[in-house]
């Protein structure tokens, strides 16, 4: 089965955590909400899905993962509108 590549930002006492799936201890806590989808949102070239969640847990949204189709095929693209 594929790793499940998820984080998680989520409400705590002392501010938003950004969290790891499946892990225990957050990756870092922030103060405001913003500054830790923006942290979370940079995990997405790794190929994580950003899961936010409001204050009482629920879902409030999923930002899906970037990633780059067919080995690097958009670079060589980039490549040939910069020539």
């Amino acid at each position: 089965m594929p790793e499940v590549k998820r984080i998680h930002v989520i409400k705590r006492k002392n501010g938003w955590a950004v969290r790891k799936h499946g892990a225990q201890r957050a990756t870092k806590i922030y103060k405001l909400k913003e500054d830790a989808i923006n942290n979370a949102i940079t995990y997405r070239k790794l190929g994580f899905t950003v899961v936010v969640h409001k204050k009482d847990a629920s879902v409030e949204k999923w930002i899906e993962p970037l990633t780059l189709p067919n080995n690097g095929q958009v670079r060589r693209m980039l490549h040939k509108v910069a020539s």
